[in-house]
């Protein structure tokens, strides 16, 4: 699909006339020339090749980042060919811009999944930091009261825990499943892809040494087979997107049902304790004390680590994505004013495009700060009974994060507003498909709001 725009776009600049004084010709053969430039970066970034002395060594993450920062280059050539270029060259540079954009936003959505993913186990270690200041709350109590009760709260949770680690491992075997199912799928589009491919440059080769009707007639048969192969190809990189959202949901199961393991450790060894204190009854309560304040200290400490990581890894990239795709929906406005009327419905169809991508961007935003909201929010419930000296602190970083998770999902909304309004009015069966897509961003939007 990106070859496809890369040539009509190229084809588009290059078939452009040189009209008006020779000023206005110098800045069109100028444009031409950035936008030559330009189609050659990009294509560069699409072989994927690493030189040598660039390599970390890291395997297919290395060539994505690659890719997507030798793409970056051809920005400031592409912003060029818009600046200084005929109205035609000013759209077909647009798209080209977009499509940098947009594959940067979506890289970098990628990564801040990956990352999200990555930091889940954290939420479990919260966890066991505030089962460490409970039970150095309760190791002050246990001077006092009988622990009984704790007895049993602990194998309740116990309980809980293993129903919950049972339901973790089901659910991992089920999207296994579902992605042996989605790769073998891939698979058979690519073959398709593939052989079609190899028909149309066969066609094509036929129709180069063919005369009169037999050569317009293969050449027709190659341009179905083209857009046969190119419909495989838009078919596998639908499924390829419902891989990478299924892996990033097993990634975090698989990470949650670790640390549930851990939790179970932790309560085990938590009612041993317990049991050991009631029968002893001899801890001192300053040392109680003491461990709880370390417990506490530990416990505040990892909150603003994990926090700063949250920050850093996810928010931060996923705002960056969301600009980047702001701004590919923007470039793609002025491209559509800017195209001649027999290609801006084409123009229109990426401008759609964008803002699915855009709603995609904003959606995941969304659902991540939903799920860190709720695994601190685990901390900030019980600020004020263990940790009244920074509950107050725990709370505003809850209020931060619902006031601009809130933000994130009015953008969305009216994203995906735009964008149905658009793809009504473009009517066609392209555009009713991302509708759909826009459509079930909607749906996943609902019940997200931290706010409510």
């Amino acid at each position: 699909m990106i070859k496809t725009l890369l040539t009509t776009s190229l084809f588009a600049a290059l078939g452009l006339a040189q009209v008006g004084c020779n000023q206005q010709a110098a800045q069109q053969a100028q444009a031409q020339n950035d936008l030559a430039k330009a189609v050659t970066l990009i294509e560069t970034a699409e072989r994927g090749f690493i030189p040598e002395d660039q390599k970390a060594g890291e395997g297919a993450d290395d060539a994505l980042a690659h890719r997507n920062q030798e793409l970056g280059k051809a920005l400031t050539d592409l912003d060029a060919a818009i600046a200084s270029g005929s109205p035609q060259q000013q759209a077909a540079a647009g798209q080209l811009k977009a499509m940098v954009l947009l594959s940067d936003a979506r890289f970098q959505t990628r990564e801040a999944l990956a990352a999200y993913a990555e930091l889940a186990p954290q939420a479990v270690a919260l966890m066991r930091y505030l089962i460490n200041v409970d039970r150095g709350d309760a190791g002050v109590a246990a001077l006092q009261v009988d622990e009984s009760a704790m007895l049993q709260q602990l194998a309740a949770e116990s309980q809980r825990q293993s129903a919950r680690q049972q339901q973790l491992t089901q659910r991992a075997d089920e999207l296994k499943r579902q992605l042996a199912a989605l790769q073998a799928e891939v698979q058979q589009h690519k073959t398709e892809a593939q052989q079609a491919s190899a028909v149309a440059a066969d066609l094509r080769s036929k129709a180069f040494t063919a005369e009169g009707d037999a050569r317009f007639d293969l050449a027709d048969q190659a341009a179905d087979s083209t857009l046969a192969a190119d419909k495989a190809s838009a078919a596998a990189d639908k499924v390829t997107s419902r891989i990478d959202k299924l892996d990033v949901q097993l990634r975090l199961v698989d990470a949650e049902l670790k640390g549930v393991d851990l939790v179970i450790t932790r309560l085990e060894e938590r009612s041993r304790e317990t049991r050991e204190r009631e029968s002893q009854r001899v801890t001192a309560r300053s040392s109680a004390e003491a461990d709880q304040t370390k417990a506490a200290e530990e416990l505040v400490s990892y909150f603003n680590q994990m926090t700063e990581a949250y920050a850093q890894r996810v928010d931060q990239p996923l705002l960056a994505a969301g600009e980047r795709a702001a701004e590919a929906v923007a470039t793609l406005r002025q491209a559509v004013n800017a195209a001649p009327r027999a290609s801006r419905a084409a123009v229109e169809q990426d401008l759609l495009a964008a803002f699915t991508t855009q709603a995609h961007v904003l959606t995941e935003h969304a659902l991540a700060a939903q799920n860190f909201g709720q695994t601190i929010s685990v901390v900030i419930a019980s600020g004020d009974r263990l940790l009244p000296a920074v509950a107050s602190q725990f709370k505003q970083t809850a209020d931060d994060l619902t006031q601009k998770q809130g933000q994130i999902i009015d953008q969305a909304r009216q994203v995906i507003t735009d964008g149905v309004d658009l793809a009504n009015r473009l009517g066609d069966e392209a555009a009713l498909t991302q509708k759909a897509f826009l459509e079930a961003y909607e749906q996943r939007l609902n019940g997200s709001d931290l706010r409510r």
